[in-house]
């Protein structure tokens, strides 16, 4: 089974714990575990929350560049160390980046390529092969050949988890992004001015498309989506109304349809109905609209895009997908909101109320739409989260005194949620509109929902402790230190 991957990438500041405790970890969702990363004290925690199991690892690097692309049985990342080089007449100390692999159930990390400068890492969904590169865009004004004068950017290095075989693969000068293919071998790289297709299996190019023009500035991408079927690529670049349909057959020499858009999208979605795409703007000087994107693909097996622009009740910045068939829109700015058929393009406002929409959450496709609700100005001020049936549009109002944080769902529809510094996490039930409480003893700081186990994590105040809740988030399952520290953990 393809493990699913989600990264989620969150600074926890020092609060004066007593050492050995963590510093700033960086906790990671990826696969079945959640990762803790010591940075400070070089040492990682891998936990399974289905089962509770913990596992610490002392990973004798540094970690400052820890960019996490991983799958369930190993972990690759970069690592940055110092090198000693002699450049001309000076020796210099140079900072250098690794590949690092750490094989499942090893406590013993391997560098598997030195030497290069590297600051982007892609794994494919099936943890087997691993793409690093050089983006001189993204590289924060510090260009490597400055000083060391010897890489070359114009090349991937490509690593094979399976029999740790490093190789490099030049695809254009300055790779800027680099994508797998779902169902062959083959990976799709953005030079500065090109699209690549990579065979990694033979290490051939098989073809090359140039999107802009050799005096042009180079690419800026914005937005990149490939269909499931890897028939064809979505993408668009930074202040331009084009989006850029791209067939991938080889032999239709990478067919490029450009699909104009009215304005400058604010946002481009994949929706979960296949081959659909929304487009939101900005907010219009007219009548508010969003765009429809269908691909369909006929039997001719080319890409027939269809453009659709619909206008609204109320201008909308975000989009939270029902189902197949209905699209749910608001606008952090107003109190409206609105249903989207996807197929009738019916446009309807389901409710308008007093304050403005900070989120929506949907914790099943039949529950009713929960929605956190804000409240400033003259005789308004205060929080709420407001259930509205979709259906006969009534909505029923929970006040709160503060506003809610690290708004989630469980596995039994409820909502979750932590307010402030309060000592519990609290649990809205949307239809009965109940709301209970798990207290702890210790502080919560953070609360993730992981998606592979469909557990609730809490991290407390301290940065080392964590208690792992049901699939509801009724009940405590487990209980847990990260790392040693001598202190007796009493949530």
């Amino acid at each position: 089974m393809t493990p699913r991957i989600l990264v989620l990438a969150l600074i926890v500041p020092l609060l004066g714990c007593p050492l050995p405790e963590p510093e700033n970890p960086t906790v990671l969702a990826v696969g079945d575990r959640i990762v803790f990363v010591d940075t400070a004290n070089e040492r990682l925690a891998r936990l399974e929350p289905a089962d509770g199991e913990l596992d610490r690892i002392e990973t004798e690097l540094d970690p400052r560049a820890f960019l996490p692309a991983a799958e369930a049985e190993a972990m690759v990342y970069l690592d940055t160390r110092e090198h000693k080089e002699k450049v001309g007449p000076e020796r210099l100390t140079l900072l250098l980046d690794d590949i690092v692999l750490l094989p499942e159930g090893s406590t013993k990390p391997r560098r598997l390529h030195e030497r290069d400068n590297l600051n982007r890492l892609r794994v494919d969904a099936a943890g087997t092969r691993a793409v690093a590169w050089f983006d001189l865009h993204n590289a924060g004004g510090k260009i490597p050949e400055l000083v060391t004068g010897a890489q070359v950017f114009d090349k991937l290095t490509i690593l094979d988890l399976v029999s740790e075989q490093v190789s490099s693969l030049p695809v254009g000068f300055a790779p800027r992004e680099a994508l797998f293919l779902h169902h062959s071998p083959r990976l799709l790289a953005f030079s500065e001015r090109e699209l690549v297709l990579c065979d990694l299996a033979a290490g051939t190019v098989l073809g090359r498309k140039r999107l802009v023009p050799s005096d042009s500035n180079g690419l800026v991408l914005n937005e990149l989506f490939l269909a499931e079927d890897d028939r064809y690529l979505l993408f668009h670049t930074a202040n331009s109304t084009d989006l850029y349909l791209v067939d991938l057959d080889p032999a239709s020499d990478f067919r490029i349809a450009i699909i104009s858009l009215s304005k400058l999208p604010s946002s481009i979605q994949a929706l979960p109905r296949p081959h659909t795409f929304l487009m939101l703007y900005a907010a219009p000087l007219g009548p508010p609209t969003l765009s429809l994107l269908d691909l369909s693909t006929p039997a001719t097996g080319q890409p027939e895009p269809g453009l659709s622009e619909i206008e609204l009740k109320a201008p909308a910045s975000s989009a939270l997908p029902a189902d197949n068939d209905t699209v749910y829109l608001w606008s952090a700015t107003d109190s409206r909101l609105q249903s989207l058929d996807l197929l009738s393009h019916h446009v309807r406002l389901l409710t308008r109320l007093s304050g403005t929409i900070g989120n929506a959450l949907l914790p099943t496709p039949t529950s009713p739409i929960v929605v956190h609700l804000s409240r400033t100005g003259s005789g308004l001020s205060g929080q709420a989260l407001t259930v509205i049936d979709p259906t006969s549009r009534e909505s029923t109002e929970v006040t709160l005194t503060l506003p809610p944080e690290d708004l989630c769902t469980t596995a039994g529809g409820s909502v979750a949620f932590l307010q402030g510094d309060r000592p519990f996490l609290l649990l809205l039930e949307p239809v009965t509109l109940a709301l209970d409480r798990v207290v702890f003893k210790r502080r919560p700081k953070l609360l993730l929902h992981h998606e592979a186990s469909d557990r609730l994590v809490v991290l407390h105040q301290g940065d080392n402790e964590i208690t792992i809740l049901s699939a509801d988030g009724r009940e405590v399952a487990h209980r847990l230190s990260l790392f040693p520290t001598g202190r007796t953990f009493t949530p």
